[in-house]
Formats: structure tokens, sequence, C-alpha cells
């Protein structure tokens, strides 16, 4: 029996529907057929273990799924989302260098600038001008003996691919990021340019055709780069990560099916839809690799996850695929499927946790094996994930254990909730929280949103806030027996947390100043004001005592760090840090506004020494630099690299050299 009969076997009334669905020939041609749409159930995220269901039980679930979504009319709630290299220098070969700022260590991140020790690549930060945005490319700078750049030939990605496929509809739209190991960079785009409102549409009888495109570039030679593969998916870019020469991509497919009249409720055209839906072959809704032109299914249908307490009658119009890319041998290459919602990804140097937030206010988690790239388990927790801070520091793995911060909104005032699970066959199972019987304190007072979240090893260090920042220092040294051990009350906010060696914290976010209201009562109203960035060093040498012992506030000014840990670079030396991150500072009310000029564009410099039984946060210098008057530079995606004693500043396509010693003597743009 074909997968069509089973589909319908459980959602039609009559045998004779059940024939006609077959497209088999009828036994009875005298007796009329009538084929009933199914009253099949919304979309919904379910809490249980994900199991391989078979051909039938998959075909039935994504296209109950594409039936319920086209019952729906898209309102906002559906928007988804040369010479070659030379060796280092006698005086550079032992400087150290910073790389990207990731959450765990050992999982590199794509970011915009790759820089390896001897050459510096950026991927181009997009403009436009009377021509259009300008063509997707990667700026290629070697650094000299004197550590100077010279500009190579730019890695031109509007033409990636040109060589093995006859079109251009997978030509690069946006560069995503970059990956650098070794010989290989490795390039993530989209095919549409930043913004395309058709990039977060997405439905089933959309022909949006999303692709993710990842050129794997020889880098061996920077005054020769080749291209070397053209690896494309069908999908939209969810998150991806790099162990080694492994990098993984997650990605999120919604099936196309064309000729469906959606958002109606006459009972032909539903009809009709159903009919499509059916007809369509399940071979034609999964999503494809593309490599040397060749297009081939990513997975096949029965080898997909969905929920086992899926009935007959659920579905979800969206497969999510982790592929797995060997860097060296590009057709090395593995996937995952699974049909389920998922919003987050955690990944540790062991496993990978896709999660979602469900309309009960629990968050449900799957996780999967890196070693065996299978799937393990299932499980779920109260609340949600936050909103201030980036949610990936509310999640970390510690050994067997996984630990998540997560925030119950179904009050007027928001509870908060340490978790902590354990895999116990297919299910993630909760082992302990807090508050508990024994720490029953609520984490933060009534009102207070979670500013920021890190997990250091055995600690856990949490900020609340809404008019002064207390500071958490959760104790996780039995993972079963967590408690609160400590806190601090501060004006302001962190929303970033960086630890240090020795017992230090570093604290990002915003200086609070409180002041008061006049009242129609006897008692003013005290309100809040933000008056500029502050950073702050904290000693938690002491759990239960921990101390706010160097700030830097810069009054009108914020910066990228707060919101986009990547914008942070971080070179420790033995205990001695340098930082550098970028500040941007708007102008007064007595400053004009009349030109982009107003707004200060700098890159903060500052050093602590954590040998020293008390260190000091110094701030070294701001590199400036000067802005179009015309044009707008969006500072989150400023960057920098800290090399020995040198500083490369990256503000939009532009590059500037600084030296640590040598304040105020730049030298660029290159």
């Amino acid at each position: 029996m074909k997968f069509e009969s089973a589909l319908n076997l459980a959602l039609i009334s009559a045998i004779s529907t059940v024939l006609l669905a077959c497209g088999g020939p009828s036994d009875e041609p005298d007796v009329e057929q009538k084929l009933v749409p199914p009253e099949v159930n919304q979309a919904k995220i379910f809490d249980g273990p994900l199991v391989k269901a078979g051909n039938q039980s998959v075909t039935r679930f994504i296209k109950n799924g594409i039936y319920a979504t086209s019952l729906q009319a898209l309102t906002s709630e559906d928007v988804t989302h040369g010479a070659p290299s030379p060796s280092p220098t006698a005086d550079s070969s032992n400087m150290p260098f910073s790389r990207t700022n990731t959450i765990e260590q050992g999982v590199d991140e794509a970011d915009r600038v790759k820089y390896d020790g001897n050459v510096l690549y950026l991927a181009n930060y997009p403009t436009w001008t009377g021509s259009g945005q300008t063509p997707p490319h990667i700026r290629v700078l070697r650094r000299e003996s004197d550590f100077n750049l010279t500009p190579m030939p730019d890695i031109d990605l509007s033409q990636s691919g040109s060589g093995t496929s006859s079109s251009d509809e997978y030509a690069f739209g946006n560069i995503q990021g970059l990956y650098l190991s070794g010989d290989r960079l490795a390039a993530l785009g989209s095919r549409y340019p930043v913004y395309a409102i058709s990039d977060m549409a997405i439905e089933p009888w959309l022909p949006v055709n999303e692709m993710i495109s990842i050129s794997l570039q020889d880098v061996q030679d920077p005054s020769d780069i080749s291209e070397v593969s053209l690896i494309q998916l069908e999908g939209a870019l969810l998150s991806s990560r790099r162990i080694d020469q492994q990098l993984y991509v997650v990605s999120s497919f919604v099936p196309y099916v064309s000729d469906l009249q959606v958002s109606t409720n006459n009972e032909a055209t539903r009809l009709q839809n159903y009919q499509t839906i059916i007809n369509t072959p399940i071979e034609q809704l999964m999503p494809k690799i593309i490599t040397k032109g060749q297009s081939t299914p990513m997975n096949a249908a029965q080898d997909c996850l969905i929920p086992q307490q899926a009935s007959q009658n659920d579905g979800y119009a969206q497969i999510v695929t982790v592929t797995r890319i060997n860097l060296n041998e590009p057709s090395d290459y593995e996937s995952l499927c699974l049909s389920v919602f998922a919003s987050s990804l955690y990944m540790s140097e062991r496993n990978l946790y896709l999660l979602s937030s469900s309309e009960e206010y629990e968050t449900v988690l799957h996780k999967f094996s890196l070693d065996s790239f299978s799937y393990q388990a299932s499980g779920k927790v109260n609340g949600q994930l936050g909103w201030r801070t980036d949610p990936l520091f509310m999640l970390d793995e510690d050994g067997d254990y996984f630990r998540i911060v997560t925030s119950d909104y179904s009050q007027p005032n928001p509870i908060h909730q340490l978790s902590i699970l354990k895999q116990q066959g297919n299910q993630l199972n909760l082992v302990a929280k807090l508050p508990n019987d024994n720490q029953p304190e609520p984490i933060g007072k009534p009102g207070e949103e979670i500013y920021a979240v890190r997990f250091v090893q055995d600690k856990a260090y949490v900020v609340t806030f809404e008019q002064v920042d207390p500071l958490y220092v959760i104790d996780l040294a039995d993972n079963t027996m967590p408690q609160v051990v400590g806190a601090l009350e501060i004006p302001g906010f962190s929303s970033y947390l960086h630890p240090l060696d020795n017992g230090f914290l570093l604290g990002v976010g915003q200086e609070v100043s409180l002041f008061e209201l006049p009242a129609t009562g006897t008692a003013p109203v005290t309100v809040p004001r933000i008056s500029g960035m502050k950073v702050s060093l904290f000693d938690v040498r002491d759990p239960a005592n921990p101390l706010e012992i160097g700030t830097i506030v810069t009054p009108h000014g914020y910066t990228p760090v707060e919101y986009n840990y990547k914008a942070l670079s971080v070179l420790n030396n033995q205990g001695i840090y340098r930082f550098a991150m970028p500040v941007e500072e708007w102008p007064t009310q007595d400053e004009t506004l009349d030109s982009f000029v107003a707004y200060q564009n700098s890159l903060m410099l500052l050093e602590v020494d954590t040998n020293q039984a008390s260190p000091n946060l110094t701030e070294i210098e701001k590199v400036t630099v000067s802005n179009d008057e015309n044009y707008y530079i969006y500072s989150g995606e400023d960057r920098s690299v800290i090399h020995g004693d040198n500083v490369y500043y990256i503000h939009g396509n532009r590059v500037w050299l600084a030296n640590w010693a040598q304040s105020g003597v730049y030298t660029g743009p290159f």
C-alpha cells in the first residue's frame, strides 16, 4: 500500500476515500467517492522523546503540518525567521593574539573577522551605492613585520560556484560569517542581501527557495586564494559551530507546495489544497544539498525524527537539519533530520542541544551526541530563556549535567529558576533546581529581569536588575545541591560577564543613577536613569562576599559588547588581561545632529593584572576614528584584534593599527 493511504486512513471517514487517496483503481467504480479534508491540529511543541517513525508517519506528520499552515493567514506571528605570507619575525613569533570571543572553549563561532597571526580576513560590511548593494567579498590583509597591513586580492563571493552551476540563483547575497582552520577559510552566506523581506517570511506556499552557501577557500597562499568547494544547503541558517576540522551547520527548511490557496474557509478550496498536498511526493518536500552542481536529498523521510507523542492528526511544516562537514574533505559530510520547533542552539565539545519555548511557559530541549552524531534524549524545564541578554549564556554543560536558567512570565512578576538536568535513557530528567525547599529565596527581587548569566566551572553568576544590580553567586560544586552563597547590590547593571583568572570577573553594561520624582502622596518616586556605558571589575575570590573593585564609565555611550559578545577582544597572557571593545557615544542635546560626525566611534583598550592582590581596571586609551558625515556605520559590526602590543580596529570595512604603548599614534585606514 502506498504511503498516501496511510496518511488518509486516520483522517477520513470512509473506506472509499482511502482508496481514492491512494491513487489506485476503485474496486467498486459505481460507488460515489468523496475525499474529505482532515481535521488536523495546529503545530505545537512536544516535550517527549524523538523517534524515527518510518516513511509513512513522517510523511503524514510533515504534510499535516503543511495543510494546517495553509489554513492560517500570514500574520506577524508567522514570521520566522602578491607573495605567500611571510613567517612571523623574531619579535612577533612569540606574541599571542586574540581570537573570536566564544561561549565555549574549543567550540569556534562564525564572525566577520578571522585572523591567524599573519593574515586578517574581513567580510565586507554591506554598503549601498547608486548602483545597489556592494557585492559580497572578503578583504584579505597581510601583516608585515612592522604590523602594517598590505591588501591582497579580495575574495569575490558574488561569483562563487560559477564553475559548478549554470545559474547564479545560489550566489552569495550576504556573508553571514567566517571560519578559519589551517589552510581553509569557510564563508557562510545566504542568497538574499541584508534585510530582504522574503528572507524573513517563510510559509509552505511561498516560493522563497532559501539557500545556505558554504564556500571553502584554500588560503595557503594569500596572494592566490582559490575556491576548492561550494556546498549549498536548502533552508535558512539557524546557527553554526566549528570543532577542529568539523563544521556544524543547523538549518531550517519549509517545504514549498505550489498552487495552494491559503486562508480560506471554502470547502472546495480546502479540498483542492489537501489533494495537492497529498499528491506531492515526499521526496520533493525534503531539503537538498548541492555539491558540484548536483542536487541530492540531505536525508530520506524515513530517517527523520519526529515527536514520539505526535498523533495521526499532528504535524509541523518545518524540517530542521544538523549537517556536519569536514573542512579538509568536503565530500565527507552527514546530516540529521528532524521535524521539531527549534529557536536556540547550545553546543559543547561533546553534545549539541536544540531548544524551543512552548506556549505553556516551558523550554523543551533535545540532545544530540557529536561523537556518534545521533539523537540522545529530550526534556523540559519550567520557564523560558530570557530576552535581556544573549540566551546562550543561560545554558551550560558540565560533565553529565546540563544547567539552564529560565524565567516564568506567566505571573505579573517573572520567576527565575536554575534547573539542572541529567540524561536517563532518552529522557533529560530534572535532578535539582533553585529556588528549592532548602533555598526558597527567589533569584532576584520582585519585578527584576535577568540581565546576564555566566557559568564558570563550579560557579554560576547571575545579574538581575530593575533599579539596582544584584550580582548573585551560585555554588555548583555539587550539581545536585545548588545554592546561592553570595550577592552584591550596586547601581547599574552588567549585561555581559567575562570570567578572569584568579577569581575575578569583568562586567560590561550600563551605569544607572537614581533620582526622585514628585509624587501625589507623601513619598517621592524613585526612578532609574541610564547614564552611560559601565565596565566593572568584580572580585569573587570569596563567593560569599563578592566586591566591585573597579569601574570605568563612559557617559552618553554604549558598547556593542552589551548585546554581542563577539565585539569583545580578549588577550590573556598568564593572568594579565588586555581587552578591546568598541564604544559609540551619542551627541548631547547641545550638539548638532545634522551629520553622523556627531556620533563618536572608538575602541576602548583596558588592562587588568589578576596576579596582583588588588588588581586595577585600567583604561589605556580610546582609539578614536572619524565618521563620514553622510554615512552611518553600525557599531555592532565593529571588531578588533590584539596581537602582542599591536591592536587592529575594524570599523565598517576599514582597519586602523594602534599600539598599546604609544597613545594616540594610529596608522591607517587600510
